[in-house]
């Protein structure tokens, strides 16, 4: 009865307190303080971080994951035989 109780507890806590969590309000924008003198939006186009390294180095770990998993089924398998 105490594991239920528990377990209820847990559950409402996860599925609740996400609803009284608030963010943080944006940043404001900038005050024309950009090089082309234009009042651009913090995190705007300009201003982010290339993605496309990261999503390549992602994908080669992946890749090294799944050849490693491949390469040790394929082991066990010759060592049933």
């Amino acid at each position: 009865m105490k594991k239920i109780l528990s377990t209820i507890l847990l559950a409402t806590l996860i599925f609740v307190l996400p609803f009284g969590l608030r963010a943080q309000s944006p940043p404001h924008p900038n005050t024309g303080n950009a090089p082309s003198g234009a009042n651009t939006a913090v995190g705007s186009q300009q201003s982010s971080a290339p993605v496309g390294s990261g999503n390549y180095v992602l994908l080669v770990l992946a890749l090294a994951y799944a050849g490693r998993k491949m390469h040790k089924r394929e082991t066990e398998d010759s060592v049933m035989l």
